[in-house]
């Protein structure tokens, strides 16, 4: 039961026990007029039902300044629409981006397509219930690239130190991958991009401290995979990253990732990428279909530095 419910009914509860208190004394008046109740009676109950009713009257005072906390919702723009109850049980919050790209190509050998394009149009959804439980949902509206559902998952954050997600989500593996879009340096990553692993179907658990972190998740194909009448691939991944120095404008970050899929019955690989800007409509790096791959082991090393500016 949620405690905004619970409370408002003990402050029913007790509206009525006051309400009673003023009906019994006024019993109490009518046989001390008739002489059913001596003086020294009536004056020792008329105290203690003034107590009481003076008790009942501060607790629901208390409570309903408790209700009104508990049932307080605030509404603030900040990057987004966030919303959120005073005692931090529930937060929403609604924002989205746009991205737009252009770019110009003095052809030699390989023909380059010229153009504009909106690359991202993204609007989502997160926030947390119930203190414990997290969820997003982020779609694109692009006709671009992989549109469609984005990020779509709960989380749950009950134990110490441990988080636990569950949904679609990108896997743990390469530092620019784990970099959202927002704060990447260009519009499109760099060209190892091309080994990354993108967003799948999964599970994953994952802990955070300041000098390091650790996760590691099952997964399946991406929500976007049609592989009906087919057995779809499925992966374990996990990433390790350790920082001897964290601080606001100095860090030195290390760390390590390896990913195992198995590809199912499509029993075949590629690994591509497109220059940095997907206007081109050329693949810059591209292996091409590598076939009968039953399953494949991919190793990261990650190493980044911030010093001040730099």
């Amino acid at each position: 039961m949620k405690i905004g419910m619970l409370l408002g009914i003990v402050c029913v509860v007790l509206a009525n026990q006051v309400q009673a208190s003023s009906e019994l004394e006024i019993l109490i008046n009518m046989l001390h007029e008739n002489g059913t109740v001596s003086d020294a009676q009536y004056g020792r109950l008329m105290a203690e039902i003034k107590a009481g009713f003076e008790q009942a009257a501060v607790e629901q005072q208390q409570l309903q300044a408790q209700l009104d906390k508990a049932n307080n919702v605030e509404i603030k723009i900040d990057r987004g629409i966030k919303i959120k109850t005073s005692d931090g049980a529930f937060e929403a919050k609604i924002g989205g981006r746009v991205q737009a790209d252009t770019a110009w190509y003095d052809e030699d050998n390989i023909g380059m397509g010229d153009g504009t394009e909106i690359r991202r149009a993204r609007l989502y959804i997160e926030g947390k219930m119930f203190h414990d439980w997290g969820y997003k949902l982020q779609y694109d509206f692009t006709g671009t690239g992989k549109s469609g559902i984005k990020d779509a998952f709960l989380t749950y954050n009950g134990f110490e130190h441990i988080e636990l997600k569950a949904g679609n989500f990108k896997d743990p593996f390469m530092l620019q991958e784990q970099t959202s879009s927002k704060y990447v340096t260009f519009t499109e990553r760099a060209l190892p991009d091309a080994f990354s692993s993108g967003r799948h179907i999964g599970v994953m658990a994952s802990t955070k401290h300041q000098h390091w972190t650790a996760a590691v998740g099952f997964f399946g194909d991406s929500v976007n995979t049609a592989v009906k009448g087919k057995d779809e691939g499925w992966s374990v991944s996990g990433r390790l990253t350790y920082a001897p120095i964290n601080e606001k404008t100095r860090v030195i970050h290390l760390g390590f990732a390896s990913d195992y899929r198995s590809t199912g019955e499509a029993d075949a690989i590629r690994f591509k990428q497109q220059p940095e800007t997907h206007i081109s409509g050329i693949n810059i790096v591209d292996t091409g279909a590598i076939v009968n791959v039953n399953n494949f082991l991919k190793l990261g090393f990650e190493f980044a530095a911030i010093e001040g500016p730099f």
